[in-house]
């Protein structure tokens, strides 16, 4: 049978299990397809009562013998207004960070974010849609051996940029904009070409640089 019963939760103890929670909200043992599909909040009670609340709601689970079950393995809208609602509380620098902390996966290096979000600067001194910056920030760098010489380049796949549209009317941003060339009579999608190109070229010394900096000792600070 479906659990349907009205759910009034009482204060959470921080130092209850996952399955403790499960079953103090749907009022059953939950089995182990569920405890699984629950280890996704993380081990945050809170999520994970929101988690328990939105099965309920929406008819996600079962009741048999005791024993809760999922009946549809997806995630409740609840949790994900939740979810929503708390990000959205969060400072414009910190949901940069959390951004860019999700395209790097569970485990990443603080100097990794650092780089990646110095990089706004140069979007939005140029009228760039901000929200870029995650995908924008992602490369790869190459230095090869090619007959004695050094082959030394820099590819940013996912480069989002543009030099019209929304953004692009503010005075600094023209005065930029004019400074980089980026403002000539040139084809459609020219200017816009030569932005990445900047953008990429400034990218390329800079791995060049850091490079450089690791051979020569003392010099990398």
């Amino acid at each position: 049978m479906s659990v349907t019963r009205r759910l009034v939760p009482g204060p959470l103890n921080e130092y209850a299990t996952d399955e403790q929670v499960l079953r103090d909200i749907l009022g059953g043992d939950p089995d182990h397809e569920l405890l699984d599909f629950a280890a996704g909040a993380g081990g945050s009670h809170r999520l994970l009562a929101e988690f328990s609340l939105g099965l309920v709601e929406e008819g996600l689970v079962k009741e048999h013998n005791g024993t809760v079950q999922l009946a549809e393995p997806r995630i409740p809208r609840r949790v994900l207004a939740f979810v929503k609602r708390r990000l959205g509380d969060l400072s414009t620098n910190c949901q940069h960070f959390l951004k860019v902390a999700a395209v790097l996966g569970r485990s990443f290096m603080l100097e990794d974010v650092a780089r990646m979000l110095d990089r706004l600067g140069f979007y939005l001194a140029t009228g760039q849609d901000a929200a870029n910056i995650v995908e924008g920030s992602q490369g790869v760098t190459v230095a090869e051996d090619r007959d004695g010489d050094l082959y030394f380049s820099c590819t940013l796949p996912n480069l989002i940029v543009g030099t019209v549209g929304n953004g692009k009317g503010l005075d600094f941003v023209e005065e930029n904009l004019t400074r980089l060339g980026c403002r000539e009579a040139r084809e459609p999608g020219e200017n816009a070409r030569r932005l990445a190109v900047i953008a990429a070229a400034t990218v390329l010394c800079g791995e060049l640089s850091l490079l450089a900096a690791q051979t020569n000792p003392g010099e990398l600070m």
